[in-house]
């Protein structure tokens, strides 16, 4: 008995490890059967006597049969080489799950499915072992699919850096700001080039966007601040020295894309009334982004 004792002593400590790591990742096989272990340790660890403790075990044989013949693979799992096999599937299939809104493609949901149906298994010990090839193939595709949708990405980001250093061309602040934007455009390429998302990827097309607006802004306003000061010359008969005439009001520049104005990708047209219904709500957005004193500049 005391034996015994030691040795569930032993096993409970084990099981509540185990939960830890359940906590931590829920997507683990086998947490019922780790639950239901702990609870006939416990119960066993409150037999004090030998009589009601050998009576106690008895009751519960078969549970304690079916608890250490479910609990074998479980804990070959964690301490092999299983979990770290499970550990790239869940990672892969987050990645999938974030962007599946953007993938159309059968060949690509077919693997994932087959993945998926494993990690979801309450017992997968013996499917395990056809990850590996499952992941790589989806990795080769998912790989393929990246490249595809990534050219439209980087050609977006090439136009926004095009039509930011186009208008930096000739301006007084180009020496000023032309590295940080050089920068800035660099970052995003470099983003883009290793990013290993979908999702991410069509995020940081809308990134080069707001960007470009962002840069163009910034332009306009180092442009004022180098701006000379005006000055008149003398009065005839007055001091020699040239004064400062009055500063004229100078319209601020303001640019903004055409995205924050109108949030519609499509107008469905079918009527006239169709047409004059979509251009009214456009103008009446253009007429709230004016400013007083301020040029308004879209960016389509």
């Amino acid at each position: 008995m005391k034996s015994f004792m030691g040795y569930i002593s032993d096993l409970k400590t084990d099981l509540e490890k185990l939960e830890i790591r359940y906590q931590n990742q829920p997507a683990y096989p086998g947490k019922s059967i780790v639950l239901k272990g702990k609870a006939l340790i416990i119960e066993a660890m409150q037999l004090k006597y030998s009589s009601e403790f050998f009576a106690g075990i008895d009751a519960k044989r078969d549970d304690y049969l079916t608890f250490a013949e479910e609990y074998d693979p479980i804990e070959k799992f964690f301490s092999g080489d299983q979990i770290g096999i499970f550990d790239k599937a869940i990672r892969l299939m987050k990645i999938y799950d974030e962007s599946k809104t953007f993938i159309v493609d059968t060949l690509i949901e077919s693997v994932v499915g087959e993945i998926k149906e494993i990690l979801k298994s309450r017992t997968p010990y013996r499917q395990i072992f056809k990850l590996p090839e499952l992941l790589d193939k989806f990795l080769e595709l998912y790989g393929k699919l990246l490249v595809t949708m990534r050219k439209p990405v980087t050609a977006a980001i090439e136009e926004a850096r095009k039509r930011v250093f186009d208008e930096l061309k000739g301006k007084k602040c180009n020496e000023i700001i032309s590295d940080k934007f050089y920068d800035r455009f660099k970052e995003i390429s470099d983003k883009a080039e290793h990013c290993n998302n979908v999702a991410t990827l069509q995020n940081i097309k809308v990134e080069a966007d707001a960007l470009k607006v962002r840069l163009l802004n910034e332009i306009a306003s180092e442009e004022a601040k180098l701006e000379p000061p005006v000055v008149m010359p003398p009065m005839e008969g007055s001091e020699t020295q040239l004064q400062p005439a009055p500063k004229p009001k100078i319209k601020k520049q303001k640019t903004i894309s055409i995205k924050s104005v109108t949030v519609e990708s499509t107008w469905q047209l079918e009527t006239p009334e169709d047409v004059k219904r979509y251009i009214a709500a456009l103008e009446s957005k253009l007429i709230n982004t004016l400013e007083e004193d301020t040029v308004i500049n879209i960016e389509f």
